[in-house]
């Protein structure tokens, strides 16, 4: 695989998703205007590149193939690929102008990002621990605990997204 086909097809999806946000997504309310298009450490795998594309609604795991193509299996479906550490399913993507491409979604919104920068460590810590062997990788602890979420809140928070109300305060939703 050569580093021109390999730059000339990470430019493509960057341009792509670029685009895609410049005309479609940033009006949204899951429009984080904190956040760019970047594409994160794309490495040389077998089957194309392997890399993390933030953009300002989403941050995904990206499996590009090295030639533009249609996706091999339907959109939306899943397949699994082997990575070091492990096993992971991915969802069948395509574009008309990228190609098809395999994604594992790590922030739909992705709001929670006050900047770039936080946004691409969070990238490539993912992308470390997937292509670190299985039992390699060691987590470091977190500055702040994990909240776990009961089912029934995270159908409120949920309805509160749709609704354009996730992170206002409690007494803007009294319905739930």
């Amino acid at each position: 695989m050569s580093d021109q086909v390999r730059e000339d097809r990470i430019t493509k999806l960057v341009h792509r998703f670029t685009h895609i946000g410049e005309t479609g997504m940033r009006d949204l309310p899951i429009y984080n205007h904190n956040l760019e298009v970047e594409a994160v450490d794309f490495q040389p795998t077998d089957k194309g590149w392997l890399g993390v594309l933030i953009t300002p609604w989403f941050i995904n795991v990206i499996l590009l193939p090295e030639q533009k193509s249609a996706a091999a299996v339907p959109l939306g479906e899943k397949v699994t690929h082997e990575l070091p550490s492990g096993e992971h399913v991915f969802t069948v993507g395509e574009d008309d102008e990228v190609g098809g491409y395999d994604f594992i979604t790590l922030a739909s919104p992705t709001l929670k990002y006050k900047s770039q920068q936080v946004a691409h460590d969070a990238a490539m810590k993912a992308l470390t621990k997937l292509l670190t062997p299985a039992g390699g990788y060691q987590e470091q602890v977190l500055e702040q605990p994990v909240k776990f979420v009961s089912t029934e809140q995270k159908g409120k928070q949920r309805r509160k997204f749709l609704r354009g109300l996730l992170g206002k305060d409690a007494t803007s939703d009294t319905a739930d």
